[in-house]
């Protein structure tokens, strides 16, 4: 358990903006995540042929293999990989996402880091490394 706790997780980005997924690792990064990055569904699936993410951060909107396509096939290969949908879709649409398919969280574009954090602490079940520091930094009452 101790283990699984220090643990670096390693987020696989995909999106076929390089813009996103430059900004994303450069912040991921900085809080002691390695990052993998994919620009289709289908350079993530070669990814993950060998390699185990400890999350997918997957867009919705892609050419070829969209998200849902692509969290179908990620399943087949390993169905407890975690996978967060980014969508720029509207909540209805969004809501709509969720019947369709079972992917971990849904976040809605622009993705706010404060809620990708927190998302990715729930989903992860440990401490990314900009939070132990932040957490350290507070006195008990």
């Amino acid at each position: 358990m101790l283990e699984e706790l220090t643990k670096v997780p390693t987020i696989l980005l995909v999106d076929d903006d390089v813009d996103v997924t430059m900004g994303l690792s450069d912040r991921l990064t900085a809080e002691g995540c390695q990052v993998a990055i994919a620009h289709s569904g289908l350079e993530a699936l070669r990814w993950i042929q060998g390699h185990r993410p400890s999350a997918v951060l997957l867009d919705f909107h892609m050419p070829e293999m969209d998200g849902i396509e692509t969290l179908q096939a990620i399943h087949m290969v390993d169905p407890k990989i975690p996978v967060i949908l980014v969508t720029g879709a509207d909540p209805q649409n969004v809501r709509r996402l969720r019947e369709l398919c079972a992917a971990s969280a849904y976040l809605s574009k622009p993705v706010e880091w404060t809620v990708l954090r927190r998302t990715l602490i729930a989903v992860l079940g440990q401490w990314l490394t900009g939070v132990q520091a932040e957490e350290s930094r507070i006195t008990p009452p």
